[in-house]
């Protein structure tokens, strides 16, 4: 069984059923073409300053760990990670 992770709005520009969207893609990370997983790591790699922003906000993109956990994990200020993650759901493609 696939563990699907857990959903928690952001108050961004997205609506809920599009974030809702948004995460359930990426519990499906390893079944998306190809061409889509690049777009979404360019996405991530316009967003984050540097290779520590880049993990945190990975971490929180495709592995689904809270903002919170990726912010003590890299040891970012949590401000600043919730800020790339609504970055990221508002810039993010809904369709290939």
């Amino acid at each position: 069984m696939v563990g699907i992770s857990r959903f928690y709005p952001v108050s961004c520009a997205r609506s809920v059923a599009e974030q809702k969207y948004i995460r359930a893609k990426l519990d499906l990370w390893k079944k998306l073409p190809e061409s889509e997983r690049r777009s979404i790591s360019e996405t991530i790699m316009e967003i984050a300053r540097g290779e520590v922003e880049r993990s945190a906000l990975e971490a929180v993109v495709i592995r689904s760990v809270s903002p919170r956990t990726a912010a003590e994990r890299c040891r970012l200020d949590k401000g600043r990670v919730y800020q790339m993650q609504r970055e990221f759901l508002e810039k993010v493609r809904l369709w290939p």
